[in-house]
């Protein structure tokens, strides 16, 4: 009885031991992305219902992030921030629209120095593999209008993302994902008009990015 009794113990040891013991996804992390965007702003005086072009964002994306993953189970769940460059458009001068035309220069767009602070929530899969949806807040650094005119300024813009992906374990410390994202930052204040009134660009824009981190 008493061995037995022992034997119990040793066992339930090793069964906590393992409970406890982090997963392969219990890790902080850094790592570099790049991929493709697609979306439209419209630019003009949304708030009068003045409409100019349309500025379409179907360019390149870049950034870094850092986080923190935790697992309980298959559950994986962690947070992170991002820092992103780009993306930008641009329509040729002499281009006219219903009430706003590209007539002093192009019309054009930046979403700059992009920062996003998200929480990500997923699924561990044989251990290697990671699906997870994700969802945070951006803060960005907007420039854009009709050049050479009042309509051309700078300003900052916040607004949530929204994204899915999926994650897989690689060697060396490795992991390689791939993300389809949704990017809000609402009404995009720009210049203003001759008159006083705000010129603006309306629209969103999604990213596909794959990228790598490093687990450490």
């Amino acid at each position: 009885m008493e061995q037995k009794h022992l034997h119990d113990c040793s066992a339930a040891a090793k069964c906590d031991w393992h409970a406890s013991d982090p997963g392969p996804w219990d890790n902080f992390y850094m790592g570099i992305s790049g991929g493709t965007t697609s979306g439209s702003y419209q630019l003009g005086v949304s708030e009068l219902d003045e409409v100019g072009p349309d500025v379409a964002l179907d360019g390149a994306l870049f950034g870094l992030r850092a986080g923190r993953n935790t697992s309980r189970g298959d559950t994986v769940f962690g947070v992170e921030i991002e820092g992103f460059y780009g993306p930008s458009g641009t329509i040729d001068q002499g281009t006219a629209a219903p009430d706003w035309s590209c007539t002093t220069g192009e019309c054009n767009l930046t979403i700059e120095n992009m920062i996003v602070a998200r929480g990500r929530l997923g699924r561990s899969f044989w251990g290697t593999t990671l699906v997870y949806g994700a969802a945070g807040i951006g803060v960005a650094t907007v420039d854009g209008g009709i050049e050479n005119s009042s309509q051309q300024a700078t300003s900052t813009a916040v607004g949530p993302n929204f994204g899915i992906g999926v994650e897989r374990i690689l060697p060396e410390g490795l992991t390689g994902f791939v993300e389809l994202t949704a990017y809000d930052f609402g009404v995009l204040k720009l210049g203003e008009t001759d008159s006083g009134d705000q010129f603006d660009a309306v629209g969103d824009f999604k990213a596909l990015r794959v990228g790598v981190n490093l687990r450490f």
